[in-house]
């Protein structure tokens, strides 16, 4: 029987030792996964710095390309702007170009009424009035009448042979 306990008692010593190596090699393999797994997230981590140090370097060049498009589109804006005021100055001068030409004929259609008026419509030294072309009498000295104001004249005989403005002859 000693040799039989003292078999048993070996056999559990045995079992117990490879119970322990076999929790041992357990705990070895999951020592290796645990630095793998480290090592993994070790790289992940490095890989996500680069990432973001990438990301943030896009988004650095984003905002610079953003702010010079928006600096492109102010100064495009402005051009269009200064472009609109330029048109509409434009518009403005042809407006004020045409209503100075509109002016200057206006002024030479005046101008030629003037001296036709000064021409045609005299005054007559008798009545007052303007004379037209088709109602005047011209003596030789030059001063307009109305025919009618003439004859009443010639049929005053004191006044008849004068003209009433320089007292010229009344000559034709």
């Amino acid at each position: 029987m000693a040799s039989s306990s003292g078999s048993a008692g070996g056999g559990t010593k045995r079992s117990r030792s490879q119970e322990l190596e076999l929790d041992l090699e357990a705990e070895r393999q999951t020592r290796r996964r645990i630095q793998q797994e480290l090592s993994a997230a070790r790289f992940q981590k490095r890989r996500d710095k680069h990432t973001i140090s990438e990301l943030r370097a896009a988004l650095r060049s984003m905002q610079e390309q953003v702010t010079a498009a928006n600096e492109r589109a102010e100064e495009a804006l402005l051009d269009l702007e200064a472009f609109r005021l330029i048109v509409q100055m434009d518009s403005a001068s042809d407006y004020f170009q045409e209503a100075l030409e509109e002016d200057d004929e206006v002024a030479s259609v005046l101008s030629a009424l003037e001296d036709d008026n000064n021409d045609a419509l005299s005054k007559c030294p008798i009545c007052l009035e303007d004379i037209f072309d088709v109602e005047a009498w011209t003596p030789a000295c030059g001063h307009d009448l109305h025919v009618h104001c003439m004859r009443e004249l010639m049929s005053h005989p004191a006044c008849a042979s004068r003209c009433p403005v320089c007292r010229g002859p009344l000559c034709v």
